[in-house]
C-alpha cells in the first residue's frame, strides 16, 4: 500500500503544482486586467479634466477683455465721482461760510429793527405828546 501511497502522491503532485500555478497565472492576469481598467479609466477621468480646462481657459480668455472695460470704467468713474466729491466739498464750505455770513447779517439787521422800533414807538409817543400840547394850547387860544 505504501507503493500505492507513493505513486498517487507523485501523481497528484503535479498536478497539484499546476492547480497552482493556474491560480497564480489567474492572480497575475486578474491583476494586469485589473491595472488596465485602472489605465483606461484613469485615462478617460484625465480626457474630461483636460477638456473642462480647456473650456475654462476659453472662458477666462473671453471674459479677461470685458473685465478690463469694467475695470477701466469703474476706475474712471471713480475718478470722476472723487472729482465731483472735492468739488460739492468746496461748494458746500463756501456755501456754509456764506449762510455764517447772512445769519450774521439777519442777527444784526433784526437788532437795527428792534432799535429802529424803539425809536419810533418814542418817537410816536413825542409826537402824540406834542400834538396833544398843541391841540391843548389851540383851545386854549380859542
Amino acid at each position: 500500500m505504501s507503493r500505492v501511497f507513493f505513486l498517487a502522491l507523485l501523481v497528484a503532485s503535479p498536478l497539484a503544482s499546476f492547480a497552482v500555478e493556474d491560480a497564480s497565472v489567474a492572480a497575475v492576469q486578474k491583476v494586469i486586467q485589473m491595472l488596465g481598467d485602472m489605465q483606461a479609466k484613469a485615462k478617460a477621468e484625465k480626457n474630461k479634466e483636460e477638456v473642462a480646462f480647456a473650456e475654462f481657459q476659453t472662458w477666462c480668455k473671453m471674459e479677461i477683455p470685458q473685465t478690463k472695460k469694467s475695470i477701466a470704467k469703474a476706475a474712471e468713474s471713480i475718478e470722476l465721482l472723487t472729482a465731483e466729491i472735492s468739488k460739492l466739498t468746496v461748494e458746500a464750505k463756501v456755501l456754509g461760510e456764506e449762510i455764517a455770513e447772512l445769519e450774521k447779517n439777519v442777527a444784526k439787521f433784526e437788532g437795527e429793527k428792534k432799535a429802529a422800533d424803539e425809536q419810533r414807538a418814542k418817537d410816536n409817543k413825542a409826537y402824540i405828546e406834542e400834538s396833544t400840547d398843541y391841540g391843548e394850547s389851540v383851545d386854549v387860544l380859542e
